[in-house]
């Protein structure tokens, strides 16, 4: 048997991001996060498919929560909207 962690039930991930992958593995939920990191569900749903780039400093605080797994500076590539072409 092996001992890998599955990642919690519902809809297959489209695209997966450092984020989603860093919270599989503690086996956070997006609500735990989002509520750590003082922001809306909603808002950290669109932050785990790379559709919208956080502030400066909350992306320092995700790297803190992260202790330095998903770096501030990773966030660098994600337009800072949906509809930016970069």
């Amino acid at each position: 048997m092996g001992s890998a962690k599955k990642r919690p039930r519902g809809r297959p991930r489209k695209k997966e991001s450092k984020l989603s992958t860093w919270m599989d593995s503690q086996g956070l939920t997006r609500d735990a996060v989002a509520e750590r990191l003082d922001i809306q569900r909603t808002y950290l749903d669109k932050l785990c498919r790379a559709e919208s780039r956080p502030s400066l400093e909350l992306a320092f605080d995700i790297e803190k929560l992260t202790r330095g797994s998903v770096p501030a500076s990773d966030w660098l590539a994600v337009p800072a909207h949906k509809g930016d072409r970069r």
